[in-house]
């Protein structure tokens, strides 16, 4: 049993008669559906299944999926409109890297930050991040991270490769990089937490040790208040102390507790499963404020290649170990609960068993006790989703787990990186991509990698057409996939498309939690469209318990009066509405 701490926030929001906690998957499911709706007042519905609620085994996660873009001016077919998001804060703000081409300039790599509302002077949707020199400036850049107060880390490839901060604000934004700060040497910042007043930040460089004369890569810890930038060496948690230059470490993550988390590596040992004729001597580390740590691998009594990538707000740490299957050595997503604790396997896919897979991030604990994990899988080329409940871990490919695509035309998800405490993943995937290029001839991509955004179905259920918004669109989309066939509008997960998806839309009719767009009530588009408070009801009584035949004619006459078009479809029977 993982230990389980509490985290440290709770995001609610008040929508409708739902209470909606945004940093958890809220569950519809099987069991009670309680959601007393007035519309000044127009109806009540108590919907109660046999099952109490927790009797419920946990339902299959659901997700819809969102291209975050690129923000490239211009397109040409030598430059496909590439991008991956490498992280996400709890405010859906993410993190990234895109390949952009600028008419006159040519192709140039960034960073990105995508941006779920307007926020520090920047617009909705996805935007470059500054570099050192616009417009040509460097080659390469990306960012690995963002925190909730909008401080990204990155790299910024100049001479040498640099390890680069930006603070996003409305007043401009600063972009600085730490390659004086750390002796002026490669360097490359990984992760970035939320600590206060002050960030963390983390990652590697060159150390230069004067006597005796050698140099190594180490990780740092730097604190960032913008006007002095401390930080610590990492020493390597594995090391020959008589050929210090052999030894290394970088940091990849930390947690919001400071406990920082990477991998140490000893040219000169080893053990099971390392290949000593290349540079994969790894021990994944841990640097707590009192002690650091090798994290144990999966072959027990060995000293087996451990990476570790991120850890919440209850010291859990999840990465990889290599372990010995048969006569081969396998890397296997790995959960440690604490630093000293002991390895646990996370699942792999089906049919997978042989496969080689990394976990690449943990959220913090949801109130079921419930754990996320994501991750990576190299036999199925699949982006991965580990869910601990009911005292097991189970594995997810995440391309059997999109609710509703909106029409894109995704071809696999791959690599999902992060995972914010709403439950919100990012990561790269692969998608048919159509655009026009500065000379307006169509372009085709057939396989691109594009970033993406998978937000739980549960989430504003009801926005079936991703405009964050739950309105008439919505319900007349749901309208016309009324019955057996499923797909987007089944909100509940049953197969089917009925009265239980059509109130739950009901339910949240309105903005997303956390948007303030206008829309029309439902009172109102009612009225505008001729329906009384009484033919509503007798058309929900229909589309309950009605006959097909009935449930057809008063849907398609109450399609036809909410758009109030002129050339409707043709309906069978009479008109219910009329007065």
């Amino acid at each position: 049993m993982p230990t389980i701490v509490r985290q440290k926030h709770t995001h609610t929001h008040t929508h409708d008669c739902s209470v909606w906690r945004i940093s958890r998957l809220w569950r519809i499911g099987s069991g009670t559906l309680c959601c007393v709706w007035s519309l000044a007042p127009m109806v009540a519905w108590v919907m109660t299944a046999a099952t109490p609620a927790s009797a419920d085994p946990p339902m299959t996660p659901r997700y819809r999926i969102i291209d975050l873009g690129n923000p490239s001016p211009d397109f040409r077919d030598v430059t496909p409109p590439e991008a991956a998001a490498y992280g996400i804060n709890d405010h859906g703000e993410v993190a990234g890297w895109c390949r952009i081409y600028t008419s006159g300039v040519g192709t140039r790599e960034r960073g990105f930050v995508w941006l779920l509302h307007p926020a520090y002077g920047r617009s909705a949707g996805i935007s470059q991040l500054p570099s050192p020199a616009e417009p040509s400036g460097p080659i390469h850049m990306d960012a690995r991270g963002i925190n909730d107060s909008g401080y990204l880390v990155g790299n910024v490839t100049t001479s040498p490769t640099e390890a680069w901060l930006w603070r996003l604000s409305s007043q401009g934004d600063i972009s600085l990089g730490l390659g004086n700060q750390l002796g002026g040497e490669p360097s490359d910042g990984q992760a970035i937490n939320n600590d206060t007043p002050y960030p963390t930040l983390v990652g590697g460089y060159l150390f230069e040790n004067t006597t005796p004369v050698w140099s190594a890569y180490r990780g740092f810890k730097m604190t960032i208040d913008l006007s002095s930038f401390p930080f610590d060496t990492l020493a390597p948690t594995q090391c020959n102390a008589m050929f210090p230059e052999d030894c290394r470490s970088e940091a990849l993550g930390i947690g919001d507790t400071g406990l920082t988390i990477g991998v140490s590596s000893d040219e000169s040992f080893c053990g099971t499963c390392h290949n000593c004729n290349v540079l994969d001597t790894q021990t994944g580390s841990a640097w707590g404020t009192s002690v650091a740590a090798n994290l144990e691998s999966l072959n027990p009594g060995s000293a087996s290649k451990t990476v570790a990538y991120d850890a919440n707000i209850s010291e859990n740490i999840v990465g990889s170990s290599y372990k010995t299957v048969g006569q081969q050595c396998r890397e296997r997503g790995t959960f440690w609960d604490s630093l000293t604790a002991t390895p646990i396997e996370l699942p792999t896919l089906p049919n997978a068993s042989n496969d080689d897979m990394r976990a690449y991030a943990i959220a913090d604990p949801f109130d079921d006790d419930e754990l996320y994990v994501v991750g990576r899988s190299d036999e199925t080329n699949a982006a991965v989703l580990w869910r601990y409940a009911d005292s097991q871990w189970e594995a997810f490919d995440l391309n059997d787990l999109i609710a509703c695509d909106h029409g894109e035309e995704w071809i696999r998800l791959t690599h999902a990186y992060d995972i914010n405490n709403n439950g919100w993943i990012v990561g790269e995937g692969l998608r048919h991509i159509e655009a026009i290029d500065e000379n307006e001839k169509e372009i085709e991509w057939l396989s691109i990698r594009r970033a993406f955004l998978l937000i739980p179905a549960s989430y504003c259920a009801g926005d079936l057409n991703g405009d964050f918004v739950v309105d008439v669109l919505d319900l007349l989309i749901l309208l016309a996939a009324w019955g057996p066939s499923g797909g987007c509008a089944d909100l509940n997960d049953t197969g089917a498309v009925d009265v239980q998806d059509l109130l739950i839309l009901l339910a949240n009719w309105g903005p997303c939690p956390g948007f303030d767009t206008a829309v029309l009530s439902l009172s109102d588009l009612l009225t505008e469209a001729g329906i009384t408070q009484q033919q509503f009801n007798e058309f929900l009584e229909v589309m309950m318990n009605g006959s097909d035949r009935q449930k057809a004619r008063w849907s398609c006459y109450f399609k036809n009066r909410v758009m109030q078009c002129v050339n409707c479809p043709q309906c069978i029977g009479t008109d219910p509405f009329a007065n």
